[in-house]
Parts: structure tokens; C-alpha cells; sequence
């Protein structure tokens, strides 16, 4: 999927035990160079020595929580973390000259008769350096006041998944269209359940959304009946289309001649089909291997319950013809179709989309008015910004996507 980098965060919504705070200042603690700083934190990318993170505002008595944060740092040296008053674990000094940072503050409980109220900062030794908002990504351990989901897939193998995503979005492929993601089920290299990411989307999400708890998506190609001088295994050469038969058709490689499917529209048709069919099987083996380890939530294994989504990107292979890519994308919504699925959508940008199908029209088919999930926001706030943008499908637009520190994240329109 897409990644783009961070750009935005200011002071948090606090939620569940942890209460929204008033503006930084309102009781004095925003005198002085903190104030400073929080005021130019709120116009963005700022060049001070420091960074307000998160205020949070603790009733009496009140359980503690987490807060996880964020935020981007250029051209720093040392970045050091501070707090108001003390929060155990949290202060502490790394060098940060370019990264992405994500730190995690465990917020005690307030057993006092009186409110407390913390405040978070980092600041940089170099005066030079450029610290760039970021956001709170978690609190109390649960979402977020504004439910935020997350998308999935081979990159994030072995790795700890979001624990309480809104809604989970997951990759069937391990990158191409005719590839398993290998920790979408339990496989040799990650057998139990709990490292299957379908499990995670499935048993972890918590709603409260538009969006169903988990969905789907498969990636997609066209390569024809040769890539780069190698026929394609795996491209039919027969199958009854809504564009004709898939015939054959004789190539000669410097290996010899051999008798293949024909680059035609029928035939791309039929491979997308094949495709999608071959993704439904994965789906059902990765349902059936987790349910038999008896884990407390059964993972259904049916097409008909999720909803799918298209990766359509020009990194993956292509035709120049984009009429044999609109038949393979057709004939992979087909598929999905066939097997129960009711509602397929396209993860793209516009002008992706328009290069590889030159653009959406009644003209095609099950490819016009899709749902659209739309990728390259670099914050929460731009994310839900891009659910205005105009549709290449000319169907609504359902998702978008922002990175998200080690996993994408995403947001219900």
C-alpha cells in the first residue's frame, strides 16, 4: 500500500478514564516557553527547541491509562522527553537526527482528592532542528475519540498489530495476485491463530463505524501470456467470457514455441476470474486452520462476509492495452461475485486508476460508480479531508488511508 509521511499533530481528545483538558495555559502551566511553543505548535511545522505532545486531565479519583504519541523529527541531534508533572518511565534522551518517533506514556492513577493534569513535551538539542506534528495514536489503551481503522498485510508478518482498531483491513496476497500472504492464516511460518492477521481484523476490531470490522483486499495484475521473455504460468488458455471464448495462440522465445492464451480481453477476463476464485480459497483454508485451533472468536470463511477491495496500483504489471485491464479487473469482481461476495471496491488514485483503465465509465461495467478507498494522507485530518475528493469510479468514496507509524491507518467516510 502507499506510504506517506507523518505531518500532523496537536493536542489530543482525550477519552474513556482520561478527560479533555483545557487549553494549555488556562491554569498556568502554559506560561512562559511552553505557551510559546504551543501556540506555534498550532500552526504546524515549527522551528523551536520544543514540542507540546498531549495534556491530559485526570478527574477525582480516576483510573490512569495510556497514551501513546507521535511525532516527526528533521535535522535534530538529541531529542529528550519531558512532562508536567513527573510521569514515571516517560522522561528519558535518544538521538532523533531524522526519524519518525513513537513513545509510549503510562499515565498513573490520580488517588488524591484534587484533579491532575499532565502535560507531555519533547524538545531537540539542535535550535536548528525541525520537529513536524504528529498525533496521539492511542489512550487507555482503547481507540481513539475519532474510531480510526488499520490495513494489514505480509509487510506487517510477526510484528505487533493496533489492539483495538475500529475496523481491520486485510491483504490476501503476499504482494502479487497469484501469491499468499503468508500470515494471512496460521502457515509453517506462523502456525498458531493469534499470528494470523485475519484473526486480528476479525476478533480485534471494535467498530463503531460505517465500515463492517474487517474487510479484504487482493492484489491485481494483468501480465499477459509473457513477462520479460517468460511465459506466465498461470495465464489461461481457455474459459467461456462475457468477451468470447480465451483461445490459443503460438509465441516463440528464445527457448522455443509454445502454445499460450491469447492477450486478448477474453483472456484477461478469465485470468482475473481464476484470480479472485484462488483468492476465495485462501480465504476459506485460512478460516478453516484458525477455527480448528478453537479460538475464542470463529473467523467465518465465506466470501459473502466482507466486503472486498482491489488493490489497483502502476506498480504492479500492466498492458499498455487498457482495455484487457478493465476485462481483468471485471473478471476478478466477477469472481468474487460468484462465490458470494456482494460488494467490491477499488483501492487506488485517480491517476493510477485512469492510466491503467483509462478511467471509469458506464461504459465499464462492474467497474463503474465502485466504492473507492483513497491512499496519501499524511495525517488523521487529511484523511478525512480526501473523503471529499471526487471519485474515479464515480461511486462513493468509502475509505482513506494514512501512515501510521508502522501500519497504515484509515478512516470511515
Amino acid at each position: 500500500m502507499f506510504r506517506a509521511r507523518r505531518a500532523n499533530l496537536g493536542i489530543a481528545v482525550a477519552a474513556c478514564g482520561l478527560c479533555a483538558a483545557p487549553a494549555l495555559g488556562a491554569s498556568g502551566l502554559g506560561a512562559g516557553p511552553a505557551a510559546a511553543a504551543a501556540a506555534a505548535a498550532a500552526a504546524g511545522t515549527v522551528r523551536v527547541p520544543s514540542l507540546l505532545l498531549a495534556t491530559r486531565h485526570l478527574e477525582s479519583p480516576a483510573t490512569g491509562g495510556i497514551v501513546k504519541v507521535r511525532f516527526n523529527v528533521d535535522n535534530g541531534s538529541t531529542c529528550s522527553l519531558s512532562s508536567q508533572p513527573s510521569v514515571p518511565g516517560w522522561a528519558r534522551s535518544f538521538p532523533c537526527q531524522h526519524a519518525l518517533v513513537l513513545r509510549e506514556a503510562v499515565i498513573p492513577a490520580n488517588n488524591s482528592p484534587s484533579p491532575h493534569r499532565y502535560v507531555l513535551w519533547v524538545s531537540v538539542s539542535n535550535a536548528k532542528a525541525t520537529l513536524r506534528r504528529g498525533e496521539v495514536v492511542e489512550q487507555a489503551g482503547v481507540s481513539l475519540s475519532t474510531p480510526v481503522g488499520n490495513d494489514v498485510s505480509y509487510p506487517q508478518c510477526g510484528t505487533t498489530l493496533p489492539p483495538h482498531p475500529a475496523f481491520g483491513i486485510v491483504g490476501v496476497n503476499g504482494g502479487l495476485a497469484n501469491d499468499l500472504n503468508p500470515c494471512f492464516g496460521p502457515s509453517s511460518s506462523y502456525p498458531s491463530y493469534l499470528n494470523s492477521e485475519l484473526y486480528w481484523a476479525v476478533a480485534s476490531a471494535v467498530g463503531g463505524t460505517s465500515q463492517p470490522k474487517a474487510s479484504l483486499y487482493v492484489n491485481t495484475g494483468d501480465p499477459g501470456n509473457v513477462y520479460d521473455g517468460t511465459l506466465i504460468a498461470d495465464w489461461p488458455s481457455s474459459g467461456i467470457t462475457p468477451y468470447g471464448p480465451c483461445t490459443t495462440t503460438t509465441v516463440t522465445l528464445p527457448s522455443g514455441t509454445s502454445t499460450v492464451g491469447q492477450d486478448s480481453d477474453a483472456c484477461a477476463w478469465q485470468f482475473g476470474y481464476e484470480k479472485a476464485t484462488q483468492d476465495v480459497s485462501w480465504l476459506s483454508a485460512a478460516a478453516t486452520a484458525i477455527d480448528d485451533q478453537s479460538p475464542p472468536v470463529t473467523v467465518a470463511g465465506n466470501a459473502g462476509s466482507y466486503p472486498w477491495w482491489l488493490d489497483v496500483e502502476t506498480a504492479n504489471t500492466w498492458q499498455t492495452e487498457t482495455t484487457m485491464n478493465v476485462a481483468d479487473l471485471q473478471g476478478m469482481i466477477a469472481g468474487l461475485n460468484a462465490a458470494g461476495a456482494s460488494t467490491v471496491g477499488a483501492y487506488s488514485t485517480a491517476s493510477q486508476w485512469d492510466a491503467i483503465t483509462s478511467g471509469s465509465s458506464s461504459s465499464s461495467g462492474s467497474l463503474d460508480r465502485i466504492p473507492n478507498w483513497i491512499p496519501g494522507g499524511q495525517s488523521l485530518s487529511e484523511a478525512q479531508a480526501s473523503c471529499t475528493q471526487a471519485s474515479f469510479t464515480g461511486g462513493s468514496v468509502s475509505v482513506t488511508e494514512w501512515l501510521s507509524y508502522s501500519v497504515d491507518s484509515d478512516f470511515a467516510c
